[in-house]
């Protein structure tokens, strides 16, 4: 706890022992009745306590020494120490597993990953409407729930429903589809297996150099199978098309 709120604390207890000790000490004031009380049985189809005031009280006494049931009951208001303690519970309920998904906002996020795995922060705040800023906020909410898990590739965290629905490296295969360079790359190969270079620079309409240099850390990494054939050097998924399922080298 920092200085600020610890300092703060200690006002809040202060002042409740103060209010405490001013009620010790206050004389207690007489309450009598103001008015004549006609008290009768209840008639069917009425409840009450049966008592009844025949007259409202004269100005000319202190309500505050009123003790008829006329008289405004008024209900002791919380203390500062109470309404503190019940801002803390229902803050706390707000980020619960439970009711995580209550918000909107959080529920259209939670969607959006279970729809579209993989995905890092600013793809998924494109595909949501929501603003980056807002969008991190939420996030680490549902996060922290537990409702999603987070696979780290590079510099840039993705998103995956946490039901056990992906294994790590299946997290990992997916989120380098995401990426801009390699993702191109990835799904060209993944839709046209044995492909060479030049056939990936004309699908991609990109230069081939540009496409070895991206091949070679695919391939160092074991997403990409190379194969030579003759002259030419073609490319075929390092995983299982099936079932997504591969060994990533370090």
């Amino acid at each position: 706890m920092n200085v600020p709120a610890l300092l703060f604390v200690i006002f809040l207890v202060s002042a409740q022992i103060g209010v405490a000790g001013a009620a010790i000490f206050q004389p207690m004031m007489p309450r009598t009745p103001c008015c004549p009380m006609t008290c009768s049985m209840d008639t069917p189809g009425q409840s009450g306590s049966g008592c009844s005031c025949n007259n409202m009280p004269t100005s000319a006494m202190p309500q505050s020494t009123c003790s008829c049931s006329h008289q405004r009951m008024m209900a002791p208001a919380p203390s500062i120490s109470e309404r503190v303690r019940q801002y803390i519970i229902r803050g706390y309920r707000r980020i619960s597993r439970k009711n995580v998904l209550d918000h909107e906002s959080r529920k259209i996020l939670y969607a959006t990953i279970v729809t579209h795995p993989g995905l890092e922060l600013r793809s998924l705040a494109e595909l949501s409407g929501l603003n980056e800023h807002t969008l991190k906020y939420h996030l680490d909410q549902i996060v922290d729930s537990g409702l999603v898990s987070v696979c780290q590739v590079g510099k840039n965290n993705h998103y995956f429903e946490n039901h056990g629905t992906y294994s790590i490296t299946e997290q990992q295969l997916m989120s380098r589809f995401h990426l801009k360079g390699p993702g191109k790359l990835l799904t060209a190969v993944q839709d046209n297996p044995g492909v060479s270079r030049g056939e990936l620079a004309s699908i991609l309409g990109i230069s081939g150099p540009v496409i070895s240099r991206g091949m070679k850390q695919l391939i160092k990494e074991g997403l990409i199978r190379q194969e030579s054939d003759g002259k030419y050097r073609r490319y075929y998924p390092g995983w299982d098309p099936d079932t997504l399922s591969c060994t990533l080298n370090s």
